[in-house]
């Protein structure tokens, strides 16, 4: 059996989902109080039952790491002209040859099963409680 370390006052680690502009943003904002180390992944999210809201998928496309005054940010978009996940995947699907990798297919083209996701348990007006893909569960507090 797996288990978790709760680390709230060593570690701020935030998830924040801007609903006007459907970006995710995912990582660690600060080590001991300290907010010169973070580490944050962003990209789009989309709801795939636009209706129910029941799951929430998203696919980090930008990291970012902030050493004090130092920052670096890189792509995590697959380079078409290299083999990728993505491009490994829709090809296999597609049964795709000729030697050449297929185009990614867009975000929003790709289904909820290709891509990390949520699916919501539980949510209300303060709170929101979540299980990933992986199993892992997420909680959220509704700040300002």
């Amino acid at each position: 059996m797996r288990h978790g370390v709760y680390l709230d006052e060593y570690v701020s680690a935030i998830q924040r989902f801007d609903a006007s502009t459907a970006e995710n943003e995912n990582g660690v904002f600060s080590v001991l109080g300290a907010e010169w180390l973070r580490f944050t992944v962003k990209g789009p999210f989309k709801w795939p039952d636009a209706e129910r809201r029941t799951v929430c998928a998203f696919q980090p496309t930008t990291a970012r790491c902030q050493l004090g005054e130092w920052e670096w940010e890189w792509s995590l978009e697959a380079d078409p002209s290299t083999a990728s996940l993505w491009s490994t995947a829709a090809a296999k699907e597609d049964g795709a040859d000729g030697g050449q990798a297929p185009a990614s297919p867009s975000f929003e083209n790709l289904p909820v099963t290709k891509l990390p996701f949520f699916k919501f348990l539980l949510v209300d007006d303060t709170v929101a409680v979540a299980q990933g893909r992986s199993g892992g569960v997420a909680i959220w507090a509704r700040t300002e």
